[in-house]
Order: C-alpha cells, then structure tokens, then sequence
C-alpha cells in the first residue's frame, strides 16, 4: 500500500480548501479563514471566485487585518464594477447621494424568490465591505451599507433586505436622536420581516440593531441589554458570526461603561479579550485595549496596566489611516492621564489628535461630537485648576463647552453640566456650582450615568460642606464601591479635575 495520497486538484481542491475555509469562520479565525478562501479562490473562476474573495475580504478586514483586507477587497469590487472611494471627501459624497436615493425610492420591495448570480454578487460584495469596514472607518463603512440597502431592496431577497436595513438603521443613528425615527422605521420594518422569516439570525440582528441604536442616542440601559439579547441568540442559535458577536459585545461594553458599571464591564472584557486574542481578531481586541480594558484597569487602581493596554491596543494596528479605534486610543489614553493627575497630558493629547478627528470626519457622529470634547474640557479645566493658570486652557474649555451645550440633547446638557459647575467654581462662585452640580446629579442619575452622577454628588457634598454635605460624599463613594471601583477617589479627581484636591 502507498504511503502517499495523491493531492486533489480542481474544482475537488476547491471544494477541499473552501469548506476548511468555511469550519474555521465557523471557529471565528479570520486571518486563517481568508488564506484558506483565497487559495480555493485561485483553483477557480467566475462568480466562484468572485465569492470566495469575497469572503476572504471580509474575514480580514472585519478581523482588523485591514491592510491585507483592502487589498483584496479592492479586487473584488473591481471585479464587480466598483472601487474603494478615493477619500474620505469622496466617500462622503457617495454617502450623501445614496442615502438621497434611499430616501426618494422608499423601503419599498417585491419578494422575490431568486436574483440572478451577477446581482447577487454585487449584493454580498456591499455587505461585506460594509460589514468588513464596519467600526473602524466612519463614512466608508455607511456608503457602502446604504449602496447594499439599495441592492438588496431591487433584488426582493428579504434576508438581504431586513440585515441591511438593521445595519443600515444603525449607521443612520450615527447622526443622532434627531435621526433615530428613521432608524426606526427600519428597524420596525426589519422586526416585521424577521416574523416571517423566522431567522434566529435575522432576530439577532434586529436586536443588535436596537443595542447599537440605544448606545448611539444616548440610552445605555436600552443599548446593554439588547446586546445581552443579541448575543445570547448568536451564540445559542447561530454559526459563523464572530463579527456580530464581536459588535454585540463591543456595544455593550460601551453601553457598560457609561452606566458606570466598571465591575462588570470589567469582568466580562477580560473574558472577551482572551477570545478573541486566541482567535487573532485583531478589531474586537483593539476595540476593548484601547478603551474598555484601560478602563478596567482603572477600576482596579492599577495606573500601569491601562498604560499598558493602550500602548498594546494599536501596536498590530493599521498605520494608514485614522479611524475608530485610533480614537478610542486616543480616549483610553486621556482617561489614564486623568486619573494619574496628568492634566497637562490628557489636554495635550487631545488637541494634538482633534485635526485627525477632522479629517477622518469622526466628530460628524453627534456622540463622538459629545464625548471627545468632554474629555478635552476635563483636560484643560484639570490644567489650569492644578498645573498652569493658562487662560488659553479656559478659551479652549468654554468653546468646547458652548458647542456641547448648543446640541441640546440630553446626554449632552448632563454631561456638560458639571463642567459648567466647575467653571463657576473657579470663577469663584461657590454657590451657583453648588446649584450646577446638584442639577447635574439630578440629569446625569435620569439617564443612568451613574459614575458621572456620583462624581457630581460628591463635589456637590463637598462644596455644600457641613450642611449636609458629607452625606452625599459618602452616598457617592459606597456606590463607587458597590461597582468595584477600588479608589473611589481617584475616580472622582479623574471625571471631575477642576474641583479642590481631595
């Protein structure tokens, strides 16, 4: 008998390296996935070879090998008629048109029960750039989703239909609360789809939709628990969806962390990361490194380990562009100078990396346009309170200010609350502080901040004084505990800096 087997060749090969390709996407392995999709992609032409790129685009990009990932995905949409916008200017553009369309032609559809194979190449090549893209480049990623909304509602596939209208609704909602009625009527749309369809994946997606939707307007406790639910039926009822489970457990963590629950958020981010590290998903990793593990870390005290995570967060990272998780870096990083008393840092870093944020159009998502300049004020108000009575610093702080508080939605007048607070503390006005701080408690507690709240209780008892002021000191620092925060102290200095040293 031969000690030797003779290799498959052809369409035999294909078949061989396609379902290996196929089992480890099932095992959520990107990198090894794709080499596996574009080897069985060289033994074969046509549509075949069109798909199995495809699916190695996708694998990579949405696994954060993204400069691998272009590449491929290039080819492909070329191969389809398409390309990769130009700029960030010129993905704008084809955002802004398409959406337009959307919006003249309706949601409108007839079921069909096939689309032919041309069509339905161009319909999963859209989503795969769109769901490869997804995360890490603002404007790209939506262009692309919009154009396979389109696709997707000429062809009459409904499972086509009611995924990209979920995703569709999410990045809609990256232009805030005043766009989420039509984020809704998408996501409604789609619910009702999902009830004919009777997709647990489709199910998931409606729910991811609604989780990522919650986090993007502002409702965290909406947003954590529908990721729960999202999660709970990919991982029970699906295959292959590390890249949903991936945003799933992304948005959930971000939800987790404005509620100010660190503990779990913790806990649950380190279970995470040691997932997806073994798997080589470089998104999810640098997603929790860059912000939700320094955080963590934080959270324990431990000042050297989140420094650690944000320096480990991009070192695998694309160089060639600035996109979602160079911000997040870049807010992991602020965060860590604050709680060390490094204001000086945490304000420096955030106007060396604010012309980034430009360019990569990042500040247009309202929440990004919200979160990054707080932390810039904190920065600067930390400054000049304790470091150098610059009245640059003061100049940068009010006009930050001045445009968060003009956006007039809720989180944003709570968050900008207390900094209004502190401003009046060093204009020397103990008393309207006093009052800024006991509203900013009252708003930042009605929308579930509860760390935020608790740092403007505190301050709040501590400028009150021995009127009563204790009480909330305490009040503010039991809870902290009750969270896992070991240095409820320290936390506070860190999201409230301009007030007196404790």
């Amino acid at each position: 008998m031969s000690l030797t087997t003779r290799a498959p060749k052809g369409d035999a090969a294909c078949s061989l390296y396609t379902k290996y390709g196929d089992t480890l996407a099932n095992a959520g392995r990107p990198h090894p996935t794709a080499s596996q999709y574009l080897i069985a992609a060289e033994l074969t032409d046509g549509v075949t070879r069109i798909d199995l790129e495809r699916k190695a685009a996708y694998q990579l990009c949405a696994g954060g090998h993204l400069d691998e990932g272009r590449e491929v995905l290039a080819r492909v949409l070329k191969r389809v008629g398409m390309q990769l916008p130009r700029s960030q200017k010129h993905a704008l553009v084809q955002l802004l048109m398409r959406r337009l369309k959307l919006r003249m032609r309706g949601t409108r559809y007839r079921p069909e029960a096939a689309i032919d194979a041309a069509e339905k190449a161009r319909l999963n090549v859209t989503w795969s750039a769109s769901a490869g893209m997804g995360t890490k480049n603002i404007v790209v990623s939506p262009a692309f989703q919009t154009l396979n909304l389109l696709l997707a509602l000429r062809s009459g596939d409904q499972f086509s239909i009611a995924r990209a209208m979920c995703w569709e609704a999410v990045y809609n909602a990256h232009d805030g609360i005043g766009a989420m009625r039509y984020s809704r009527r998408l996501i409604d749309q789609a619910t009702e789809i999902a009830a004919e369809l009777k997709l647990p994946y489709i199910n998931a997606m409606v729910e991811l939709a609604e989780g990522a939707c919650g986090f993007l307007t502002g409702r965290w406790p909406v947003g954590s628990s529908r990721c729960a639910r999202a999660i709970s039926i990919l991982k029970d009822r699906c295959t292959g969806t590390s890249w949903e489970l991936g945003q799933a457990a992304t948005y959930q963590l971000w939800c987790m962390s404005w509620e100010g629950r660190f503990g779990e958020m913790a806990e649950r981010s380190a279970e995470i990361l040691e997932d997806v590290l073994d798997r080589g998903d470089l998104s999810t990793a640098a997603n929790l490194h860059s912000y939700m593990t320094p955080l963590a870390h934080l959270t324990a005290g431990d000042v050297g380990a989140a420094r650690e995570s944000v320096a480990e967060s991009l070192s695998k990272w694309s160089r060639k562009e600035y996109n979602i998780q160079n911000m997040t870096a870049l807010m992991g990083g602020a965060s860590v100078h604050l709680y060390a008393g490094e204001y000086d840092k945490a304000h420096a870093r955030m106007v060396n990396e604010w012309g980034d944020l430009k360019r990569s159009l990042i500040l247009q998502a309202q929440i990004c346009s919200v979160v990054l300049p707080e932390l810039r004020i904190r920065g600067a108000l930390g400054s000049y309170a304790h470091q150098r009575q610059d009245s640059g610093l003061l100049r940068d702080a009010k006009t930050c200010l001045r445009k968060m508080e003009r956006k007039k939605i809720p989180y944003s007048v709570a968050m900008a609350t207390p900094l209004r607070a502190a401003l009046s503390h060093l204009d020397g006005d103990r008393s309207r502080a006093i009052s800024q701080l006991g509203q900013a408690t009252e708003l930042l507690e009605s929308l579930g901040m509860n760390l935020f709240a608790s740092a403007a209780r505190f301050r709040y008892g501590q400028l009150l004084g021995d009127g009563g002021g204790e009480m909330h000191q305490t009040e503010a620092i039991d809870w902290m505990k009750s969270v896992g925060v070991q240095d409820p102290l320290a936390m506070i200095t860190a999201y409230t800096p301009a007030f007196p040293k404790i």
